[in-house]
């Protein structure tokens, strides 16, 4: 695949159902057991709407410049100073990649009836699967992935009918979650995706349209994926979701689910982590980084446990948060469209406040979750500095 692939709406629509049909997303699902079918739903919807609205912001600022995301970064963090970020992205793009592989290779293991047998043979199986779709996937088969996307969507179709269908357990010991640190492990998996969005639109045939459309398709498909995780723990008083599988009589399609699932999600976390990279350095072309950090991933997966899932999901948090609403409000409110400094001393400042403002927040769980007060926040903060700062004039060792 050539790095100036224009791709069309829909294979952009597909690509982030894909993105969206995943065992991460059906295992958090699980986590909202407790709240119960009324209040699960809620927490699910209002949380991927707060965190399909950044998305949908930082999408549309890709496509609207044509920028990766780590390039629209620089208009809010300066040239040199987008580059922190575009590190952090490869590493926690690489978090990603090893956690996908690893939770697909556990959940094959218990489906064979293996559950404590070694992942590693999973994990390389699952790491060449994803090797082989970084060399010939969406770019250069944007009709198979089509096909491979709307099986697994026939497939959760299925899963979803053996749920509604099952009658409800009597007896369940799920560890209580808050309805506001559900509202917030439901925004954190759209956040996730917000230093990779601009990565797709900003190469799209219809930049604007395809960002829409691409916003549109996870919103269902991951809205829909939770939805599966809660009921299936609902039904069945268990929140492995391999034992999910197990329990429910899923054979080969729980297999199917995972592997392809875990295979078109993580595909853009590799090939995202080697754009990131080249926002650093240029000269390494972008499928070698991609098959590099896939590796990277892969080993890992293999070596490394993978524990303290959500504390992982609120790191992210705490890490993007504060740096999407200083983009928002650079681009949006403050009508900033160009790079123009080299560092950004003021937001880097406001950005450390923003990732301290949102770890003390966490603990207090609010209602409506923790990211939509500390962007709101932190976004009317930079904006109010600037906004100051324009009229005294730069300050010196900060704006440059």
């Amino acid at each position: 695949m050539s790095d100036d692939t224009r791709t069309s709406v829909t294979t952009n629509g597909m690509l982030w159902l894909g993105a969206a049909i995943g065992i991460a997303e059906i295992f958090t699902g699980t986590l909202f057991a407790p709240l119960g079918w009324q209040t699960g739903l809620l927490a699910i919807v209002l949380g991927h709407l707060i965190g399909g609205v950044m998305l949908f912001l930082v999408g549309r600022i890709g496509a609207q410049t044509g920028r990766t995301a780590m390039e629209t970064l620089k208009i809010a963090f300066g040239e040199r100073g987008g580059l922190f970020f575009a590190v952090l992205n490869v590493l926690q793009l690489l978090g990603w990649t090893a956690v996908m592989i690893v939770s697909g290779a556990s959940a094959i293991n218990v489906l064979f009836g293996r559950p404590d047998a070694s992942v590693i043979g999973g994990c390389v199986f699952i790491g060449l699967l994803i090797a082989a779709w970084l060399m010939y996937g969406p770019h250069s088969l944007g009709r198979v992935n089509s096909l491979v996307v709307l099986g697994l969507a026939a497939l959760c179709i299925f899963l979803s009918y053996r749920i509604a269908t099952t009658d409800v357990v009597t007896s369940q010991s799920f560890e209580a979650i808050s309805f506001g640190a559900a509202v917030e492990l439901a925004v954190a998996m759209p956040l996730s995706w917000l230093p990779v969005i601009s990565d797709y639109t900003s190469r799209a045939e219809k930049p604007v349209l395809s960002n829409t459309v691409s916003n549109i398709s996870y919103f269902i498909g991951s809205c829909w994926m939770y939805t599966i995780g809660m009921g299936a723990a609902i039904s069945t008083g268990y929140t492995d979701l391999s034992m999910l599988m197990q329990m429910m009589g899923f054979g080969v399609i729980g297999l199917g689910i995972i592997v392809f699932s875990t295979v078109t999600t993580t595909f853009l976390d590799a090939r995202s982590a080697a754009i990131s990279f080249r926002s650093i350095n240029a000269r390494i072309a972008e499928k070698p980084l991609a098959l590099l950090g896939t590796a990277i991933g892969t080993l890992v997966a293999c070596f490394v446990p993978m524990t303290s899932y959500e504390s992982f999901l609120y790191l992210i948090g705490s890490c993007f948060t504060p740096m999407v609403g200083i983009l928002l409000a650079e681009y949006y409110l403050l009508n900033h469209k160009a790079v123009r400094q080299a560092i950004s001393g003021v937001n880097f400042i406001i950005w450390c406040l923003g990732f301290i403002l949102y770890r003390v927040v966490l603990g207090m769980a609010p209602v409506t979750g923790i990211t939509l007060p500390v962007i709101l926040l932190i976004t009317l903060l930079t904006y109010l500095v600037h906004r100051v700062l324009e009229k005294e004039g730069p300050v010196r060792g900060l704006s440059h």
